[in-house]
């Protein structure tokens, strides 16, 4: 049989949505997507579904090369098994020796699954002593299948697939909880799986051959209960007759509600039309208008499916057309429903009545072997004929398979629809007064795929020419030579899979439906001795590198990006190194990377090859496998491949847009299992099977709903998207109100640190080390977003999460900037206005070096008026990232909806608006705060407090938008144990605590810098002001053009040598304009920021890569807490680093007064100062081992670096004494009574009558004591 099976694959929610549709991404080596077979002609790298969209193609196998060997491990993209099987009374074996790829005659490659008379005999009536019907069945027609199955479960491997298959159910419902091994109903499943999340194995066919007919069809579970299920017919006339609500029959009649699965599509094939087959659709509607009666359906009566609660609109909308679907206009070939609708499963011991021989009906029990199990599941399929085109020549089997509530599943032949499932269907079943029929989830577990046939003498047809070799018609030479002869051959010319890349997304352990670690867990269930659990790899058969797949090795190609990074810090330190007149030799450092994420799933070696499709599992006994595989009677089939099938696989998928493909996208074996009787003309008119699970891995990427809400199905996952609700309207109320959130957030997140220079430094004449701690304190709300964030997601306030949260944030924050917006600063330390009145220099001079006439100019105090502004600032801090993690979580819903052609477009959004409005408050300080108490060069100026007042502003802006336009539905509060104990689940995994070492850690050190910094820049360099500001907007532009380019180019550079090259082109940038200034080479303002401003390039890169991996390691479910967590222990870094330097810098001479002196000792301990700094930035990169090169590695960290209860914990008590330090430290190191302690980053002093902190002018005092001792 010859067939050509084109499989459309799409995994989104709508057809819809993709004029921002990228292209397939293409590796740097060979310039072909990482799971496409160079041999696939170009002209099939596009592709156009049923529904009009373009779509690109991620994946072929063309099987143009010989001799590949399918052992598992051995070829990168398919594995085939060695097991034999028997269940539904089929014979199989199946076998790596009976899978080949040749090239035929007319030089068509192929892949084929051969099934010898000799194989037949020797193994399988080897593992079958008294086969049944041995002889008779190889005659029968072979049982070839291509379909899908969840990765949950693995075919022939039942301890995998019991009560995994084929559900497809995410309520939480008591009834049905022990039936499915992942319920809903589970707040902490384990094993990384979603709290609340349903999983399960469901079950697509593309094709089940039997004869002259093919079977599509879907498994899913849990069933419809018997009062919502078919009947048979009481004349047998046609098997789904009596379905219906409209038939009088006297099972149906008292139903009272529809039955069965509602609004199914067929539609003809393109096959040699019969007259008397021809229908006319005003007809059939007004028959069923009527009724039909006598419980009998004729072609007159009821369409040509025999399913007359079928879908009867205009075939895909089109009313012109003239076609409807369930009706034969043309009289053509016509798919029907299927006799066959399920069967009721058990497990081997039961004592149900339901189900088929029990093994126990005496009462034994099981003995606990496995645990006990009885459900109903459903199949919802259609027989259509493919006469004898599917034995002499090729066909195009295709499939399409859309997610969310306006999803699909829609099986084609050469482009023509045949039967197609909406999503619906399935989600809107009819319904009792009590609800009682089970809401099925549109299918979107990650799915693999499976080829396989069989034997059986209980599914098929009788062969045509019965009792004959041959399967023809007895007429025609040519057909007859399609004969049940051994050897029979399964051929596979090609397999193809496209999809929309703008909306949907290719893998096999996705944080929506995470896989591998449930089978590690389990791993006894899914492999034995003969089938081993290796992962394939893709990209098969390029010639450079392993299956031209990118990676992070060294011998990529460079992106554009990073050179010019190195381009510009070569460049600022060799024009350093001229002004210096230094020289030496730089060695050129050369650095390849590769571009691609798929390529650096397959270039790793052979011991950790990503993660595709797992083979595992294991019967605990064989006996026990062999009372399973003979009394569970199921539809497993993956057995020597004997049946006439030549398919050439044509699969439309897709892949990410920043591909980070662990797995292989379709695994193909010698797995080939296909349920349900889907022939009209079946021997066994129950068509009952007890299905078994099946497994085939071709994932869709849809998502659990992460939010902490109900446990229930989605409702829509459009294009894509992870939750449903549809894109946010960027022009819309609801974006508006959160654009105000971050805008508000960007006025005071930009004003609030700015003021640290011109009211604090300058004004104020704070310490370096006092206006240090301001840095620290105003930042240090980012260090408790975890706990924010916990809040935010545990604790509704009258049912509002976010709303109520910001409320909370935000009026906080207005009140403390209402007290400092009316509250005195006072006097400045030294009034610079009456100075230049008088034409004097004394603000330029320390106070003890001034003269007495120009005392007066001086407000001693004024260091002391800054405590009150500082702890209000600081809780300014603490309101407004309240507020943020409240918007954040807002932000991660919104997201979450929209479709992965635009995903990423609201929190662009949401940063450009922030930053837009941080680059304004620059603007504000640089204008308003440049008058002559702020070392500034206008004639005019703010008073101090302005700022305050401009902030407040904003803030009562966005306080009315909380209230009056912000939209959230309430909801009910997450229990505390419950969240604590997801929470302490994701603290002991192995990539959350490295991740967090590391980040904490390598930010230390990176944050390690100099207390002189402040001075230099106003006394040495002496920055003004509005160059401050204006060097603050530019900076602003070029760090975000930064962060676009390497979110363009960079996204697959090796994280490690990125980090370590931008932190070394900062320290050169850094260090020279530094060293010039501290040795007065050059100090000039434009010179100073002009550095600051090249710094800006390797900055944001490393900035923008060191946060990728925070998103790699969320979990759908955990994001808030996840994301709060890693960015919590980096934000923390940041004080604890600050408290570090400032201990070291207390041992030098580093205060303004001593940066004014400029004498050769201070300039040796501020460049002391800053080489410790420099070399501690240098030793973070020592930790760069901790972190992953790239997303695929921090995937497999996540995947298999496990659990450890100990590092959990260790990782919570270092944070909270981490945090406890920093904030104890930093406040103590702004009150005049604790700020001389080395440990709050004073000098260490002491007034030696009293023993406490001196005064200003006693420290004055011991410094001249000190130094007139040294110099005697």
């Amino acid at each position: 049989m010859k067939v050509l099976v084109l499989a459309f694959v799409v995994l989104t929610g709508n057809g819809g949505v993709s004029s921002a549709a990228k292209g397939p991404h293409y590796d740097a080596s060979s310039g072909i997507p990482a799971w496409v077979d160079i041999d696939t002609p170009k002209q099939f790298y596009k592709a156009t579904s049923s529904r009009g969209e373009s779509w690109d193609l991620v994946m072929s196998d063309e099987f143009n090369r010989p001799g590949r060997n399918f052992t598992a491990g051995v070829d990168p993209m398919w594995t085939a098994i060695e097991m034999a099987d028997g269940v539904n009374a089929a014979l199989e074996y199946y076998s790596v020796n009976m899978t080949e790829t040749v090239t035929e005659a007319d030089g068509r490659g192929v892949f084929r699954i051969i099934t010898k008379l000799d194989d037949i005999s020797f193994r399988v009536y080897n593992q079958y002593k008294n086969p049944p019907g041995f002889q008779q069945s190889i005659y029968y027609p072979t049982w070839p299948g291509v379909w899908l199955l969840g990765n949950l479960g693995r075919a022939l491997f039942m301890a995998s697939t019991s009560r995994m298959w084929p559900w497809s159910y995410n309520e939480c419902d008591a009834n049905l909880e022990k039936d499915q091994r992942i319920s809903a109903c589970d707040g902490n499943p384990g094993f990384g799986l979603n709290p609340h999340q349903g999983r399960g194995a469901p079950e697509i066919d593309i094709l089940e051959g039997g004869g002259a007919a093919i079977s599509s069809s879907v498994q899913i579970a849990p069933g419809m209960p018997d009062e919502y299920r078919p009947v048979f017919p009481i004349n047998g006339e046609s098997p789904y007759c009596a379905n219906t609500p409209d038939v009088p029959s006297s099972i149906t009649a008292t139903r009272g509600h529809r039955s069965w699965y509602q609004g199914l599509r067929y539609a003809a094939h393109v096959c040699a039309a019969k007259a008397d087959q021809i229908q006319v659709a005003s007809q059939i509607n007004a028959s069923l208008e009527l009724g039909i009666v006598d419980n009998s359906c004729k072609l007159s009566t009821c369409p040509a499916s025999f399913d007359v609660n079928g879908d009867r609109g205009p075939v895909d909308g089109k009313a012109g057309s003239g076609l409807y679907w369930g009706v034969n206009k043309d009289g053509q070939c016509f798919p029907v429903m299927n006799g066959y609708n399920g069967a009721y499963l058990c497990d081997p011991y039961t004592t149900n009545s339901k189900c088929t021989a029990p093994l126990h009906s005496d009462g034994n029990g099981n003995g606990n072997k496995i645990a006990p199990f009885a459900y109903q599941m459903d199949a919802i399929s259609a027989n259509w004929p493919v006469e004898f085109a599917a034995y002499s020549g090729y066909l195009k089997y295709q499939l399409e398979w859309v997610l969310g509530r306006r999803g699909y599943v829609r099986w084609m032949i050469d482009g023509v629809p045949l039967f197609e499932i909406p999503a619906e269907a399935l989600e809107s079943p009819p319904q009792n007064a009590a609800k009682s029929n089970p809401k099925k989830l549109m299918i979107e577990e990650p799915l693999y795929l499976i080829f396989n046939t069989a034997l059986s003498t209980s599914w098929g047809t009788v062969p045509p020419n019965a009792g004959k070799p041959c399967r023809g018609d007895g007429l025609d030479p040519k057909v007859n030579r399609i004969c049940d002869a051994y050897p029979l051959y399964l051929k596979l010319d090609y397999i193809r899979v496209w999809q929309n890349t703008s909306t949907m997304s290719v893998g096999c352990d996705p944080a929506s439906h995470p896989t591998r670690l449930w089978i590690d867990g389990h791993k006894s269930e899914y492999e034995d001795i003969d089938n081993p659990n290796i992962d394939v790899w893709g990209g098969p058969r390029c010639t450079s590198n392993r299956g031209s797949v990118s990676g992070s090795s060294s011998d990529g190609p460079m992106g554009p990006p990073l050179v010019a990074v190195l381009i510009i810090s070569v460049l600022a330190t060799a024009a350093a190194a001229a002004i210096v007149y230094i020289r030496g030799r730089g060695k050129r450092l050369q650095l390849r990377f590769r571009g691609s994420m798929e390529e650096m799933a397959a270039s790793k070696s052979a011991g950790s090859r990503t993660d595709t499709i797992r083979r595992i599992a294991l019967m605990e006994n064989q006996k026990q496998a062999e009372l399973l595989r003979t009394k569970y009677r199921r539809l497993t089939h993956l057995s020597d491949y004997p049946s006439y099938i030549l398919p050439r696989l044509i699969f439309l998928v897709y892949k990410l847009k920043n591909p980070g493909i662990d797995c292989t996208v379709v695994r193909l074996g010698s797995l080939f299992n296909l349920p349900g009787t889907m022939n009209n003309n079946a021997q066994n008119p129950k068509g009952r099977h007890d299905l078994e699970e099946r497994v085939t891995h071709l994932q869709s990427v849809t998502n659990y709903k992460g939010d902490f809400k109900d446990a229930k199905s989605p409702l829509e996952l459009e294009d894509g998207a992870l939750v449903a609700g549809g894109a946010l309207d960027l022009l819309s109320k609801e974006a508006f109100a959160l654009f105000s959130q971050y805008a508000a957030i960007g006025v005071i997140y930009g004003l609030i640190p700015a003021l640290n220079f011109p009211i604090f430094n300058v004004y104020l004449r704070l310490e370096g080390y006092q206006t240090a701690s301001y840095s620290t304190l105003v930042m240090l709300g980012w260090s408790f977003k975890a706990f924010m964030g916990m809040m935010s997601d545990c604790f509704p306030i009258f049912g509002y999460r976010r709303k109520s949260w910001l409320l909370i944030g935000w009026m906080v924050t207005m009140i403390c900037l209402t007290i400092m917006t009316f509250s005195s600063l006072g006097e400045p330390y030294c009034n610079r206005e009456k100075a230049a009145k008088r034409k004097s220099r004394a603000c330029t001079k320390p106070y003890s070096n001034a003269s007495l006439k120009d005392h007066d100019l001086f407000n001693l105090s004024a260091p002391d008026n800054g405590g009150l502004f500082i702890i209000l600032s600081m809780f300014v801090s603490l309101g407004y990232v309240t507020a943020a993690c409240a918007s954040d979580a807002m932000v991660v819903q919104y997201a979450q909806r929209e479709p992965l052609a635009i995903r990423g477009r609201i929190q662009t959004a949401i940063y450009t608006v922030r930053t837009f409005t941080g680059i304004v408050s620059s603007v504000i300080v640089g204008f308003g705060l440049n008058g002559a108490n702020y070392n500034g060069s206008f004639q005019f100026s703010m008073a101090p407090n302005v700022p305050y007042g401009i902030c407040l502003v904003p803030c009562v802006v966005v306080v009315l938008s909380t209230i009056f336009i912000v939209e959230e539905v309430k909801t009910p509060p997450i229990p505390l144990k419950v969240w604590a104990g997801s929470f302490w689940d994701l603290l002991q995994q192995r990539v959350m605590w490295q991740i967090c070492a590391f980040r904490f850690i390598n930010n230390i050190f990176q944050g390690i810098g100099s207390t002189a910094g402040a001075p230099m820049f106003s006394i040495w360099a002496n920055v003004e002001p509005l160059n401050d500001a204006l060097a603050s907007v530019l900076g602003g532009f070029i760090f975000s053009g930064i962060l676009v380019v390497v979110g363009k180019w960079g996204l697959h550079w090796n994280w490690r040598w990125a980090i370590a090259l931008s932190s070394i082109g900062s320290i050169l940038i850094d260090g020279a304009i530094n060293f010039m200034t501290i040795w007065n080479v050059v100090r000039n303002q434009c010179f100073y920021m002009g550095g600051a401003l090249a710094e800006k390039v390797p900055g944001g890169v490393r900035f923008i890569v060191a946060t990728y991996c925070a998103v790699e390691i969320a979990d759908v479910g955990n994001e808030g807490a996840t994301y709060g967590l890693v960015t919590t222990v980096s934000n923390l870094a940041s004080p604890f680093a600050s408290v570090i330097y400032k201990v070291i810098d207390s041992y030098f001479m580093l205060s303004q007064d001593d940066i004014r002196n400029d004498t050769t000792q201070v300039r040796w301990d501020v460049t002391y100062s800053y080489i410790i700094s420099y070399m501690c930035k240098l030793f973070a990169l020592a930790w760069l081992w901790m972190l992953p090169p790239q997303r695929t590695q921090i995937q497999e960290l996540k995947k298999k670096g496990g659990k450890s209860p100990l590092a959990g914990a260790i990782l919570l008590v270092i944070f909270f004494i981490c945090l406890a330090f920093s904030v104890t430290t930093s406040i103590m190191s702004i009150y005049p009574s604790t700020k001389c302690y080395r440990i709050a980053g004073g000098n260490g002093m002491f007034d030696p009558k009293s023993g406490a902190c001196p005064t200003v002018t006693a420290v004055m005092a011991v410094m001249d004591n000190k130094d007139k001792r040294l110099s005697s």
